[in-house]
C-alpha cells in the first residue's frame, strides 16, 4: 500500500528499464495514482525515458485517483504480452490512465 502514487512500483526518471518474465502485480493499493505501477519521467527526459513490460500480469489493483492498473502522465510504456485487467480507479482509468491525448466529438 502506497500513501501516494504507485501501489506496487513507483518508477521515476529511468533511462531504460525492462520488467520481463512471469511477473504479477496483484492486489496493490495507492491513495494517489497507479494502483499497480506509477511511471513518471521529467519533461526534460521524455525522449530518453523508457519502460518496457513483457509477460506481466497487472490485476486486481486499486488507485483512489487515476490508473488502477498503471498510470503514466507523459511517456507511454511499451507493452509486450502484458495483461492489465480487473483493476479499479476512483476517478478514471480503471486499467490504464494518462493525460488525454485526443478529443473525439460524440
Amino acid at each position: 500500500m502506497a500513501k501516494q502514487n504507485g501501489g506496487a512500483l513507483f518508477i521515476r526518471n529511468i533511462r531504460k528499464m525492462k520488467i520481463t518474465g512471469e511477473t504479477s502485480i496483484v492486489q496493490s493499493y495507492a491513495f494517489g495514482s497507479g494502483g499497480g505501477i506509477n511511471y513518471e519521467c521529467n519533461a526534460f527526459d521524455v525522449d530518453t525515458c523508457l519502460l518496457e513490460l513483457g509477460a506481466i500480469h497487472i490485476e486486481n489493483n486499486t488507485a483512489k485517483e487515476n490508473g488502477g492498473g498503471i498510470y503514466w502522465p507523459n511517456t507511454k510504456p511499451i507493452f509486450n504480452n502484458t495483461f492489465v485487467q480487473f483493476n479499479s480507479a476512483g476517478l478514471y482509468g480503471h486499467n490504464f490512465a494518462s493525460y488525454p491525448i485526443q478529443l473525439v466529438r460524440l
